[in-house]
Parts: C-alpha cells; sequence; structure tokens
C-alpha cells in the first residue's frame, strides 16, 4: 500500500439535481435513494491541499468548469442546463466531499486515457 500525492473529491447529487435530471424528458426516473448507490457518485483526484478550505477555494474558483463537467454526465444539451453555473449553485446540486488521503493498494502502474479522449476544453475545469 502507498499513500499517492493526490486529494480526492467525491461528488454526489442532491435532490436539486434529482429533480432537475428527472425534468429533462429523458428516460430517468430517478429518487434520492438511488444516489447513494454504485456509481451515483463522481470521483476526482486532484491536487494536495493543506485542508478541506484550501481545496473547497480552489474548486470554486473553476465552478463554472466543475458543474459542467458534472452536468455533461446527464446531458450534453446544455439548453437544458440551469442558467446559473456558479458555485452556490453547484452545492444546491451536489454535494462535494473531500478526502485528503488516497492510498494505492495496487501494485501496478496508473494508465491513464489520452488527452484525445476528452475534446470539449469548454468544460474542463482546469484540473492538469
Amino acid at each position: 500500500m502507498q499513500i499517492i500525492n493526490r486529494d480526492l473529491l467525491v461528488i454526489t447529487p442532491k435532490q436539486a439535481c434529482v429533480d432537475w435530471a428527472n425534468a429533462l424528458g429523458e428516460e430517468f426516473e430517478l429518487q434520492m435513494e438511488d444516489m447513494s448507490g454504485h456509481d451515483a457518485a463522481s470521483t476526482f483526484l486532484i491536487p494536495e491541499f493543506e485542508d478541506e478550505e484550501e481545496a473547497l477555494e480552489w474548486m470554486e474558483e473553476g465552478a463554472e468548469g466543475w458543474f459542467s463537467l458534472l452536468l455533461m454526465e446527464w446531458t450534453d444539451d446544455r439548453t437544458k442546463w440551469p442558467e446559473d453555473l456558479g458555485w452556490e449553485n453547484l452545492n444546491n446540486f451536489f454535494h462535494v466531499n473531500y478526502q485528503s488521503m488516497v492510498m494505492d493498494l495496487v501494485n501496478e502502474p496508473i494508465e491513464k486515457d489520452s488527452d484525445e479522449d476528452y475534446d470539449d476544453d469548454s468544460i474542463d475545469p482546469e484540473l492538469n
């Protein structure tokens, strides 16, 4: 086991997100209870920070990019997105859980997709 030089964000939908997703007119029939199951959260390895406050300030600076990235998981039709993509509304839609210790239990190199796999720069929350 090795502790790696990254922190972790676990972002889960709140009721406002479930309500919005159900109103998209797509095949969603979600309940809030569904948001605690397998693959209901989005997880991100992020740079190391001194504490949660610093990490969330960093995330707040890129709130529009983060919010866009999270909404893109539900629909890529931007006309259906909320107009307000700011930090406060992101927190109305999602619960952000910050973890400062990430352990790697696998004794193999981490593989990453190429940058070419992500072609929409407008939703990049500047995580590079």
